[in-house]
């Protein structure tokens, strides 16, 4: 049993660490006999008085245990690891967080920060048309999705600039509000690599990594709008389908993979879900949505 020499506390206590960014952040946990911690990591706040140190804190009055114990406390397996800690929304430091990778990625990379604020302000968009390296069958594909009878289709500001970026082989930042098109930003690069790309096995592949299996999905459902969608038989059906775009001449597989991906009647001795894995495998799609998607050409059949 551990006390705080200050105030007599015995069971309520403060983890503070840093994340793998140098982030650091601070969790609680109980301990008398033994050890449960109570929280998630958050953010530490300047206002909190804690520090930014390793260390483990009385949760009444902040006071520090010695190094000694608190590294032995560090060891126990309930308090190891790496913290990740979550950010409100509100609380993320873009310039930090775009410095950084660009420090993972180098300066020579061409990371490219493409900001828009969430405050409401005019739109403002550039002709599709202005892209005039874009394949056909992708220009088509854009258009069926989004387009209207008499009006071209117009990109937002931020999309062209990223998607530009995207094009001559650069890494991109892209903070914009809820619903503002950051997928299209790097479903047109995509699909234009798709159609430009006669080679089936020279087409490329894209991994798409997201947070959530209702990302994914969402995901899923949107690469089907760019073209006619035909889905698999059996097991597979939720999870993969081809989309024929551009009139017939080009299409991709997608397929979505992810924690939520179970087939009935899956036990230990017939592995149906993994069965479904080695199919998708097999199908080499041009799109995988794991809690992340990957896309690579396969031919058109």
């Amino acid at each position: 049993m551990i006390s705080c020499d200050k105030c007599g506390n015995r069971t309520e206590w403060l983890q503070v660490d840093s994340d793998a960014g140098g982030r650091w952040g601070v969790r609680s946990f109980y301990c008398r006999f033994d050890i449960k911690v109570t929280s998630g990591w958050r953010a530490v706040e300047k206002r909190e008085g804690i520090g930014e140190r390793r260390a483990i804190l009385c949760a009444s009055c902040k006071a520090s245990l010695d190094s000694e114990l608190t590294q032995e406390l560090f060891e126990q397996e309930a308090l190891r690891g790496t913290p990740l800690i979550f950010v409100a929304p509100d609380r993320v430091d873009l310039d930090r967080a775009i410095a950084e990778v660009k420090r993972t990625y180098g300066e020579g990379e061409g990371v490219v920060a493409v900001l828009e604020s969430d405050r409401k302000r005019e739109a403002k968009t550039v002709p599709l048309d202005s892209l005039k390296w874009l394949a056909p069958a992708a220009r088509d594909a854009v258009q069926h999705k989004y387009g209207k009878p008499g009006k071209p289709v117009t990109l937002y500001r931020h999309q062209a600039k990223a998607i530009g970026a995207v094009r001559r082989g650069g890494s991109v930042v892209l903070s914009t509000a809820t619903s503002s098109g950051k997928s299209l930003c790097f479903q047109l690069p995509f699909l234009h690599d798709i159609a430009a790309t006669s080679d089936p096995h020279k087409r490329p592949a894209v991994l798409y990594l997201a947070p959530l299996n209702a990302l994914i999905g969402d995901q899923f459902r949107s690469l089907k709008e760019f073209g006619t969608a035909k889905r698999e038989t059996g097991a597979v059906a939720e999870f993969l389908q081809t989309v024929t775009i551009g009139g017939g001449d080009t299409c991709f597989v997608a397929a979505q993979y992810h924690g939520g991906v179970r087939v009935e009647g899956d036990d230990a001795q017939n592995s149906a879900t993994g069965k479904l894995r080695r199919q998708i495998r097999s199908a080499k799609p041009n799109s995988c949505s794991r809690i992340r998607k990957c896309w690579q050409g396969p031919s058109c059949h």
